[in-house]
């Protein structure tokens, strides 16, 4: 009994340091399960806050730009305005040399003659020719004086109309000036959300280097296999170049064996002709000598002329060409050269290669951050965010070279335009297959959302020249 019960005891004992054990290993697992999940969102918040300093830059460049045109606009308006003005100046000064030029011979000619005088001054003339001369002194100063009403009403329209120009002038500039003061106050508020941003950044700096870790590995990954595809392309293209060049190779050598076997028949039949003409004329010859009357010889001399002819060389058609063992030109080679031409003759024309409103957000090329000084970034194309549901859309005519999926990414197409390459990467659906013949414009997917829930649909896009990245903004418009 005693037994027993120790052992009942042991039994208790151990259920219970099983059970503390499976609560301790729960606990654990649970523990280890908030900490990934925590990590995760660190991460997560991490990678988002970057996607928003990427758009903040964007904009800020936006306004920049926008700030340097508008200011350059306000500029013209000052040089547009002084130039008016300069010429009112010089127009009110000969507006008021010709009033003066006007009231002094007025008021001369009616100091000299009035009106009533008129007749007198002209019927007062010691001779009819200078009557007339006064008749023609009148009329002139008449015409002259109408010249220069005219002439001083047309200044002052031209004066006015100046007026006009520069007060439109002056309200144009005034609207830049006020669109010029609400780009500075948005820049300002810009450049205070980075500075926000990138304190959060710094407060999460070991996450953000495991996210820009994450993002160099994925993006490499990305350029292995771009540059796996393109190597076999490469190879296919070497293999088909070499099997190319092995068949015409062997059909020229065809044709120079149908060559020699045509000549060889050739001179086969013309050794014929002439051995059966040596035979017949040997028989002809030998029917001669048996004849010896005049008539004989005349038929001897014309079979003997006959034979003559039969000797010369029997005309011999050549063989036409077989237009149907001509090598054509590779079709191949000449469209990839067509196409090349094509794709480089569009350098700063191709359209952005998304539907509807869009921005770059991410430049071309290994730079460091112009905030987080620590940071490098290395980007083989242009990141473009675009509104949620944009297409993907070729920017020019070609052939997809590739579909796949990459990790990191989603699905990624390529297109080829002769030696030049355009890559579309971060697509959800597609509307091509691998091989498909695309135009301009046509659309090859949908974009894919951004992971951050901003609502907003993320594409990268590359453009090389086989393997050699290129800036795509110096070819897009």
């Amino acid at each position: 009994m005693m037994l027993c019960t120790v052992g009942a005891a042991l039994g208790v004992c151990r259920n219970d340091d099983m059970g503390k054990v499976k609560r301790e290993q729960n606990d654990v697992r649970r523990q280890v399960e908030k900490t990934s999940g925590q990590l995760d969102a660190n991460r997560r918040q991490a990678e988002a806050t970057l996607r928003e300093l990427n758009t903040i830059d964007a904009d800020m460049e936006r306004s920049s730009r926008d700030i340097e045109r508008i200011e350059r606009n306000v500029e013209a308006c000052d040089a547009r305005i002084a130039q008016i003005t300069d010429t009112m100046a010089m127009t009110e000064a000969r507006l008021a040399r010709l009033r003066d030029n006007y009231a002094s011979a007025v008021r001369k000619m009616q100091k000299n003659i009035s009106g009533d005088d008129r007749l007198t001054f002209i019927l007062s003339s010691s001779s009819l020719h200078e009557a007339w001369r006064r008749m023609r002194y009148l009329k002139q100063f008449s015409k002259w004086r109408d010249r220069q009403a005219e002439e001083i009403h047309g200044e002052i329209i031209a004066l006015e109309r100046r007026k006009k120009d520069v007060e439109k002038i002056r309200n144009e500039q005034q609207t830049r000036n006020r669109a010029l003061q609400h780009a500075y106050a948005g820049l300002k508020q810009q450049r205070d959300r980075q500075k926000d941003v990138v304190a959060r950044l710094k407060g999460e700096e070991k996450h953000l280097k495991d996210v820009l870790a994450e993002q160099n590995s994925r993006a490499q990954a990305l350029d292995r296999e771009l540059d796996r595809l393109i190597r076999l392309e490469e190879e296919r293209a070497a293999e088909a170049a070499c099997k190319e060049r092995e068949r015409k190779l062997a059909e020229e050598r065809r044709k120079a064996e149908e060559q020699a076997r045509l000549e060889a028949e050739q001179e086969a039949r013309v050794k014929a002709e002439k051995d059966k003409a040596a035979k017949e004329k040997a028989a002809k010859e030998k029917a001669a000598k048996g004849k010896a009357s005049k008539p004989s010889q005349k038929n001897a001399v014309k079979n003997k002329k006959g034979a003559s002819q039969q000797e010369k060389k029997p005309k011999v058609e050549t063989p036409k060409p077989d237009l149907a063992l001509k090598p054509s030109v590779p079709v191949g080679v000449d469209d990839k050269t067509a196409r090349t031409i094509n794709f480089e003759n569009s350098k700063g024309k191709l359209p952005y290669p998304v539907s509807g409103n869009c921005r770059v957000v991410r430049t071309f090329g290994r730079q460091r951050h112009p905030e987080l000084r620590h940071v490098m970034t290395d980007n083989g194309g242009i990141d473009i965010e675009a509104a949620q549901g944009a297409e993907a859309r070729a920017v020019a005519a070609g052939q997809v070279s590739a579909v796949f999926s990459q990790p990191g990414y989603g699905m990624v197409v390529m297109v080829r335009h002769g030696h030049y390459l355009t890559i579309y990467v971060g697509l959800e659906s597609l509307a091509v297959s691998n091989g498909a013949t695309v135009k301009a414009g046509q659309t090859l997917g949908t974009v894919a959302n951004d992971s951050d829930g901003s609502g907003k649909a993320l594409l990268h896009f590359e453009i090389r020249r086989e393997k050699t990245k290129l800036n795509p903004l110096d070819w897009l418009r």
